[in-house]
């Protein structure tokens, strides 16, 4: 039985939302490292905006974003 691939074979557009600098850090070596397109912002602000520029497969949200709410 062949090994099951590390990495999916098509990239994914991937947005981090999180003000904690270290778990942005942490979540772009590890989606890049498997191939997949990474954007990352601190702050809902940010995001939104990201979000009016292009689409994204998967958003990863930090529930709590200072003052804001990541919901």
């Amino acid at each position: 039985m062949p090994d099951a691939p590390h990495a999916l074979d098509t990239a994914l557009r991937i947005l981090v939302v999180d003000d904690e600098p270290r778990i942005r850090t942490a979540l772009q070596h590890c989606l890049e490292r498997d191939g997949h397109a990474l954007t990352s912002v601190a702050s809902a602000e940010a995001a939104r905006k990201a979000m009016h520029e292009g689409a994204y497969h998967v958003v990863f949200l930090d529930l709590r974003l200072g003052a804001e709410s990541g919901l």
